[in-house]
């Protein structure tokens, strides 16, 4: 089913969803829905799409709209997104708006509310379950497996987009930190999108991770064009922060999951 068929079909729960010609969202706000199929009931959980990653690229343009006080105002929110003008990361925290920005050993962080973003993802829940991660988890891909599992095991809607959480003690990871040069006037591509990004690694520390997933038909609207999950962290002392690249998880950590 398309974005846009299936945008309108949630319609039904009493929210609004605002889709423009082409498939751009601009601010999707989903509630709790049911959806039978066959004898099964499917969940999706409450998610908001404001801005769209796609249209950046297919457009060139990196001008931010979205003011993040406005995302904030939904409550304990968790997600991510990129600032105006791609001049930094956004990670949203229980309730909190971190920026990152590229430093000479580290990023510097801020924690501040007042700038606008090209795209939000995010998400809250009343309450998360908490899903003991048993095995370790070696990379994305088997990141990804471990969630795409853990969501159909909870019966979730995987046509629909939500978000979850990752606490706790990584091994290592990989992680990326945009900020474009703002005298830069050539049309944004996903080559100036990889050279605008710095890259820093984190070893042993214990990491505070949003991620969201996407599905294959939303892949592009808020990850790359061809994943359908992404992760953001903040580490504890909140002085490093950014896009998930690479990761190896421990046994231990916990996975927090939403429980509509």
């Amino acid at each position: 089913m398309s974005i846009l068929g299936r945008f309108f079909r949630l319609c039904g729960v009493g929210m609004p969803v605002v889709v423009m010609t082409g498939g751009l969202i601009l601010a999707a706000s989903l509630h709790l829905s049911v959806r039978e199929v066959g004898a099964q009931s499917l969940m999706s959980c409450p998610f908001r799409v404001d801005g769209s990653r796609q249209y950046m690229f297919r457009s060139g343009k990196t001008d931010g709209k979205v003011s993040l006080k406005n995302g904030l105002s939904e409550g304990d929110v968790y997600g991510y997104g990129q600032v105006n003008l791609l001049q930094g990361d956004i990670v949203f925290y229980n309730g909190k708006s971190y920026i990152a920005v590229p430093g000479p050993d580290k990023p510097v962080v801020e924690e501040r509310d007042d700038l606008k973003a090209v795209f939000l993802a995010y998400g809250r829940s009343q309450i998360w379950q908490e899903i003991p991660i048993e095995r370790e988890l070696f990379g994305m891909d088997e990141v990804n497996d471990f969630i795409e599992e853990t969501a159909k095991s909870l019966n979730m809607d995987m046509e629909e987009m939500f978000v979850f959480r990752i606490e706790g003690k990584v091994e290592y990871a990989k992680y990326g930190v945009i900020y474009r040069d703002p005298t830069n006037t050539a049309r944004h591509t996903p080559g100036q999108h990889s050279s605008a990004t710095s890259h820093y690694e984190v070893e042993g520390e214990n990491l505070f991770i949003v991620g969201a997933w996407a599905g294959e038909d939303n892949s592009g609207q808020y990850t790359a064009r061809t994943e359908t999950m992404q992760m953001y962290m903040i580490n504890e002392a909140k002085d490093k922060a950014g896009h998930i690249e690479n990761i190896h998880i421990q046994p231990g950590a916990m996975l927090y999951w939403p429980n509509c």
